[in-house]
């Protein structure tokens, strides 16, 4: 960067040269550099957290490539402007062998105090739902509300979502074995004496006119990597027969035969019409700002595709009919016999169940982790939204989110003492009610866009904040609820490239 400068005829670089010893332009110097930005940038935000009314913290536990214990502390808060941002605050070393809730709660305590900040501000704490994170009694959520009687304690969507559809075949044989078959296939292929056989793979590929895939890596409760691993099988599976075709080794022979059994060929394309929608369902929900009104609509769509997957009506399972054909008594599939068991009938029978069960599984437990019916806080701020306002009744309209706003201000609307700390209202419970009626008048009036939750927040802020004081602080909090923790896996995986870089050196 000093000899780029210097090309660019930057005068002052010449001051870094001091008689033509001290250059600048070493590793250590580099790494100076590197350490004066981050702490301009980190004075930056705190300077911005500072100046917000309220914050919401999300937080999570990891273990480094060296094997110390990792905290890493984000912060969600709403600028001058009123747009939501998410700031990098801390990754703590927890030296305490214990790493209880205590342990965390008090490395959380000194880090936002370190920073300047008052813990009576936190007004939201995220957390991928562990046990020490959430416990009622002594968790570290409950700790820090006993300091923020206002908080909000959140379990991870996107955390809640994995333990949807990693339990949903957690009874079922089947499945299980199918998942292991995918994983076997792709150490078979990615293991270290693998470089033959993915060459060998890619010629048949070639041969056969088929796409140049490779075998991904299937994880059960990252749904994204596990319907990457189906897609992959799907795409290169008469490939995969023709190469343990050619192989007599054991481990071969029990490959094909798993892969050209009817019910794995099946279940395949069954994976096929579900995982995608997971898979997407999943990026939705690890967004850094989840627009919380368009969740509902979203599971409800899941839950459409996974019903329609149940009887059978799905795209892949209907073109699996369409592509089987029975010659001599003998199913076949892409030119392939398949093996069926006893009897077709029985074997079908089987898939049926399976099917159903799955399927049924994963919309249960959808279903019980996102209920409807269940109104919490943080659930509650999908009201300010007000997307089906245009298509009601004027007494439905005054009626919209009755329920939703009375929970809010259930919380939000009264003083709240813990363990000797009080901390008073935040708004004005009678008066919110009105601004949230005139608020709904104003957004029909002036046609303001309802299909971003964010845009229309910043708009009600931008030009009627005056009206709307009380309204204006429910939608601040809105803004700020960690949804999702999701900034803090990112946050894990450029810690891992840093210590790594760092050992290199």
């Amino acid at each position: 960067m000093c000899n780029f400068l210097k090309v660019q005829e930057c005068q002052k670089i010449e001051y870094f040269s001091v008689w033509n010893n001290a250059t600048y332009t070493s590793r250590c110097s580099g790494k100076e550099f590197q350490a004066c930005v981050a702490e301009a940038i980190q004075h930056d935000i705190i300077e911005k957290i500072k100046n917000a009314d309220m914050f919401s913290v999300l937080v999570d536990q990891s273990t480094d490539i060296s094997i110390s214990k990792q905290m890493v502390a984000y912060v969600r808060v709403v600028d001058p402007e009123f747009n939501p941002r998410t700031y990098f605050l801390e990754n703590t070393t927890i030296d305490n062998p214990k790493s209880d809730a205590a342990v965390l709660f008090q490395a959380i305590e000194i880090c936002i105090g370190d920073k300047g900040f008052n813990i009576n501000q936190v007004k939201g704490f995220g957390s991928d739902g562990a046990s020490v994170m959430v416990g009622r009694h002594s968790g570290v959520a409950t700790r820090v509300k006993q300091k923020s009687p206002h908080c909000i304690s959140i379990h991870c969507m996107a955390h809640r979502f994995n333990l949807v559809t990693s339990q949903a075949s957690k009874n079922i044989t089947f499945m299980k074995d199918f998942e292991k078959t995918l994983s076997d296939l792709y150490y078979y292929f990615g293991g270290s004496k693998s470089g033959n056989r993915k060459c060998e793979l890619q010629e048949i590929q070639k041969v056969l006119d088929g796409p140049q895939v490779k075998i991904k890596e299937c994880h059960e409760i990252r749904w994204i990597a596990f319907s990457e691993a189906v897609f992959a099988v799907y795409r290169s599976w008469s490939s995969l027969v023709t190469y343990f075709r050619r192989h007599d080794d054991s481990k071969c022979k029990s490959f094909r035969a798993k892969l050209t059994d009817y019910k794995f060929v099946s279940v395949l394309h069954l994976l096929m019409d579900i995982l995608p929608s997971v898979a997407q369902m999943s990026m939705v929900l690890q967004k850094q700002d989840i627009d919380i009104t368009a969740v509902k609509p979203a599971f409800d769509g899941l839950k459409d595709k996974i019903k329609l997957a149940k009887r059978r009506k799905s795209h892949y399972q209907c073109e699996l009919q369409e592509k089987l054909q029975m010659k001599e008594n003998v199913q076949q599939y892409q030119g392939n016999n398949l093996t069926v068991g006893s009897n077709l009938k029985d074997t079908s029978k089987q898939l049926e169940t399976i099917r159903h069960e799955f399927c049924d599984t994963m919309i249960k437990n959808i279903e019980d982790r996102f209920p409807k019916e269940a109104l919490t806080v943080a659930s509650a701020f999908h009201i300010f939204g007000m997307r089906p306002l245009s298509f009601m009744s004027e007494e439905d309209r005054e009626a919209f989110g009755e329920k939703e706003m009375d929970i809010l201000l259930e919380h939000y609307g009264k003083e709240i003492t813990k363990e000797g700390v009080t901390s008073p209202p935040m708004v004005n419970p009678v008066k919110c009610k009105e601004e949230f009626q005139l608020a709904k008048k104003i957004v029909l009036e002036q046609m303001y866009p309802r299909d971003n939750t964010k845009l229309l927040l910043k708009l009600l802020f931008t030009y009627h904040k005056e009206t709307l004081p009380n309204l204006v602080v429910l939608a601040n909090l809105c803004l700020i609820m960690p949804f999702q923790t999701a900034d803090c896996e990112r946050g894990f995986s450029c810690q891992m490239v840093s210590k790594h870089l760092e050992e290199t050196e």
